[in-house]
């Protein structure tokens, strides 16, 4: 049986594996909400941290609220080695018609993950779309090193970085995975250590449930 199991768990509640079941794992720290009210307010994003902190959910999670209501196109910059064809993403943004006769849309909500792996020339194109057709531009990035060109920082008025992963934030994790009885899997001490280990909330899942894997296993031989 495996560990989760033994504890009433349907599902491996530690999973790294995306559950809107959970929260984000920087909810406290609300930047889905300022991430939110920077489009609104039709600002352009940047959003920072390692891979492993949740970037790509809170990204996610806003396409997903902003779903059917909005012109929202999701652009991974690592799975597309080709660089951003930006009147072809404006086109499918829009409806039947405008795909059909090659219209570009406007008031376009663009997301651009990982776009550390973007080449300088394609970012810098953004600069002939940034208001006039896009609406908002949120562009997430794991390399903290990562800078936009100087000709369009200034677009870019709202910084978000998710890299501060703090012990607060595993007991939040932890009890919205685990309940509030967490203790009876696992120890505060347990879960110091663990944390101590870790560099991203993705890291301190990962170690955690190998953990519990191996607690439990042992307890039944």
């Amino acid at each position: 049986m495996t560990w989760y199991k033994t504890f009433n768990y349907s599902k491996n509640p530690l999973s790294i594996k995306p559950n809107p079941e959970y929260g984000l794992f920087f909810e406290n720290k609300n930047i889905l909400q300022e991430t939110i009210e920077g489009i609104t307010l039709e600002r352009n994003i940047t959003i920072k941290g390692p891979l492993g902190t949740g970037k790509t959910s809170i990204l996610k999670r806003i396409i997903k609220q902003y779903g059917g209501k909005r012109k929202i196109y999701y652009y991974n910059a690592f799975s597309n080695k080709t660089g951003i064809n930006y009147k072809r993403v404006l086109q499918k943004a829009g409806n039947f018609f405008s795909r059909l006769f090659s219209i570009q849309s406007k008031n376009v909500i663009l997301f651009i993950d990982e776009a550390q792996h973007l080449e300088e020339e394609n970012l810098l194109e953004l600069k002939n779309y940034i208001g006039s057709h896009f609406k908002s531009v949120i562009i997430a990035t794991s390399d903290n090193k990562f800078k936009l060109p100087k000709e369009i920082q200034e677009e870019f008025t709202v910084q978000l970085d998710t890299s501060n992963f703090t012990q607060d934030d595993t007991v939040q994790i932890i009890i919205e995975r685990l309940g509030t009885n967490y203790e009876e899997i696992l120890s505060n001490k347990e879960l110091q250590n663990l944390f101590d280990k870790s560099k991203t909330p993705r890291d301190f899942l990962l170690r955690t449930e190998k953990h519990c894997q191996e607690k439990y296993q042992s307890e039944e031989e």
